[in-house]
C-alpha cells in the first residue's frame, strides 16, 4: 500500500503543530532546570543549571501555594549567578498556614525574565510541585439529618428510599435505577458501577470485552437503628478480578461506593470500575494532575490542582482513535448536568484515576481509522480506576515495565463518595465578559482572546490558567484599542485575564 497504516504515526505535537500530553511530559522530562530538593521547614529550594552555556540569573522563580488545588498564594524570588552545571538554594518567602486542615501543595516554575525569538516573558521552563501537607487519609463521615430511610426488599430486588431519593438493586447487585429529585444519577440498565478491563490502545494487544465475571449476588442488607444509614454488601466473583462492593446509603442521597478487589490474572488493563452518566452531564471541574490527561508511567509532568472542561474538551483527536483521557490522583469531581441544572460531585478516598468519554471505547475497531469515524453519544462513559496498566512504549519497544503493571495477587480497594445536589445552575465557560471599560471575549473559531477597552501605557494584560501559570503577558502600548492574546495549543477550559496599570487598578475576570 501507499503507507504502513498507523505505525509511528505518533508524535509529542499533532499533525498541525497542537500541543498534546506527551509534549507536557516531554517538556518536564527534558527541562535543564533540575529541582534538588525542598526543605518545607526552613523554606529552602535547591536547583540545578543543566544548560551548557546559559546562566540561571535569564530566569526568576515563580512560586504557588495550593490548598486542595486552589490558589492561596503567590510570589517571586530571583534567581542569583548559577553557571552551568551549578547549583544554588533559593529561600520561599511564603507565609501559608499549611497545618492547617486541607491538602497543600506548592508548584514552582522557572520562567523567562525577558522575550526571547521563541517565547515571551514570564514563560515557564521547568515546573516541579512539592507537596507541604498531604490530604487526610479518609472522607470526613456523613452527617444524616434528613428523612429516614425506608428499604423494601425481596427475592428478586432491594430498594432504599426516602423523600430525596431512590436507589434499586436487582438481586445480582447491579444498580437498576438511582434517582435524585426525580432525575437520574447514572444509566438504569447499564449493570454498572462494574468491573472492566478494556482498554483498545495500538500495540497494546487487549480489545477483550470480556470481563471475566461470573456470578454475583447480594450478600447482606443492614438498616442502621436509626435508620439514617443502610449498607449493601455484594459479592462477584470472576476468573480475571473477583471482588466486593460494599454501598453506604445515608439519608441524605450520599452514597459511599467501595470496591475492593482481588486480581487472579496477570496482564490485567484495569483494575477498578467502569459505568456511565446520562445524558447532559456535561461540565467538569476536577482535583487530580491535570490538565493534560496523565498516565501510572506518564505523569511528571502533571501536576495536582483544579481544572475545568468539558467532556466533549477532553476528547483527544488521537490520528487512530484508541483509549484516551486518564487522570491520575483524583480527589473530587464535580459533574454539571446541563438539562437538569443538577450537580454530582464525586470524593475519594484512596488511589483513584478517572476517564470520562463520550464515545464507547468497545466499539474502536481498525474500521474506525480516524477521529471523524467516531459516533459521539450521549451518556458520559467514565471509569474509576484504582490502577491503570502503564502506556510503554509498545510500538518500538520497550513495552510497560513491570513495576506499571496491574498486579496478579493481593486485595486492593479504594471508596468514592458520590454526594448529588439539586438544581445548583452556573452560567458555564461565557464567552463573553465586560468589566468597566474593557470587553474581553473569546474567538473560539480563531482561539484568541480579544480584549477592547482605554489602556493607558502602563497597563499590562496577563493571560492565567486554572493553575496560576503565567501563559502571556502583554505590555500595551496604545491609550485604546485592541489587544490579542493568542491560546493556540491551550486546553479549552477556564482561564483568568488580568489587566493592571500603575496605580495598581485591578481588573480581574
Amino acid at each position: 500500500g501507499p503507507n504502513q497504516g498507523n505505525f509511528v504515526n505518533n508524535g509529542i505535537i499533532t499533525a498541525d503543530r497542537a500541543w498534546t500530553a506527551k509534549l507536557t511530559e516531554v517538556k518536564h522530562v527534558y527541562q535543564y532546570v533540575k529541582f534538588v530538593g525542598f526543605n518545607n521547614l526552613t523554606k529552602v529550594l535547591t536547583i540545578k543549571n543543566k544548560y551548557d552555556f546559559t546562566n540561571l540569573n535569564n530566569f526568576y522563580v515563580k512560586y504557588v501555594v495550593l490548598r486542595n488545588g486552589i490558589e492561596v498564594e503567590t510570589g517571586t524570588v530571583d534567581i542569583p549567578s548559577v553557571l552551568p552545571d551549578g547549583t544554588c538554594s533559593l529561600t520561599i518567602p511564603f507565609t501559608t498556614d499549611y497545618s492547617q486542615n486541607g491538602e497543600y501543595m506548592i508548584n514552582f516554575n522557572v520562567c523567562l525574565k525577558q522575550s526571547t525569538i521563541w517565547a515571551d516573558a514570564d514563560y515557564s521552563i521547568a515546573d516541579y510541585q512539592y507537596t507541604l501537607r498531604n490530604r487526610d487519609a479518609v472522607l470526613p463521615a456523613v452527617i444524616d439529618s434528613a428523612d429516614d430511610l425506608v428499604l423494601t426488599q425481596n427475592s428478586l430486588s432491594t430498594t432504599i428510599t426516602n423523600s430525596k431519593f431512590i436507589i434499586s438493586f436487582d438481586a445480582k447487585g447491579n444498580i437498576t435505577s438511582w434517582k435524585y429529585n426525580n432525575n437520574d444519577i447514572i444509566n438504569a440498565g447499564s449493570n454498572g458501577p462494574i468491573y472492566n478491563n478494556f482498554r483498545w490502545m495500538d500495540n497494546d494487544g487487549n480489545g477483550d470485552t470480556n470481563n471475566g465475571i461470573t456470578s454475583s449476588v447480594v450478600n447482606a442488607v443492614t438498616m442502621s437503628a436509626d435508620k439514617k444509614s443502610c449498607t449493601i454488601q455484594i459479592t462477584v466473583n470472576g476468573s480475571k478480578c473477583p471482588y466486593k462492593l460494599e454501598y453506604t446509603i445515608y439519608s441524605t442521597g450520599v452514597v459511599d461506593i467501595k470496591p475492593t478487589f482481588t486480581p487472579a490474572v496477570a496482564d490485567l488493563r484495569r483494575i477498578g470500575l467502569c459505568m456511565s452518566f446520562p445524558k447532559g452531564y456535561e461540565n467538569v471541574e476536577y482535583y487530580a494532575k491535570g490538565p493534560w490527561s496523565n498516565y501510572i508511567d506518564r505523569q511528571k509532568g502533571s501536576f495536582l490542582g483544579r481544572y475545568v472542561t468539558t467532556v466533549d474538551d477532553m476528547f483527544e483527536p488521537l490520528p487512530h482513535p484508541q483509549t484516551y483521557g486518564d487522570r491520575q490522583g483524583l480527589r473530587e469531581l464535580i459533574l454539571g448536568n446541563n438539562t437538569t441544572g443538577d450537580t454530582l460531585k464525586i470524593e475519594t478516598e484512596g488511589q483513584v484515576s478517572f476517564s470520562l468519554s463520550h464515545y464507547d471505547e468497545t466499539k474502536y475497531s481498525t474500521y474506525q481509522l480516524h477521529p471523524w469515524d467516531l459516533t459521539r453519544l450521549n451518556p458520559t462513559y467514565a471509569h474509576f480506576d484504582y490502577m491503570q496498566r502503564g502506556i510503554g512504549n509498545g510500538s518500538c519497544g520497550p513495552g510497560t515495565i513491570d513495576k506499571y503493571k496491574c498486579p496478579s495477587t493481593g486485595t486492593f480497594s479504594y471508596k468514592l463518595r458520590f454526594t448529588p445536589k439539586k438544581k445548583i445552575t452556573t452560567d458555564g465557560i461565557s464567552e463573553t465578559k465586560q468589566k468597566s471599560d474593557h470587553v474581553i471575549y473569546y474567538d473560539r473559531a480563531k482561539q484568541h482572546i480579544i480584549c477592547n477597552g482605554s489602556f493607558d501605557k502602563s497597563s499590562t494584560i496577563e493571560l492565567y490558567n486554572i493553575g496560576g501559570v503565567c501563559i502571556s503577558k502583554t505590555k500595551c502600548a496604545d491609550n485604546k484599542g485592541t489587544v490579542v492574546i493568542s491560546t493556540a495549543g491551550q486546553p479549552q477550559g477556564i482561564y483568568i485575564i488580568k489587566i493592571q496599570n500603575d496605580k495598581s487598578h485591578v481588573i480581574t475576570i
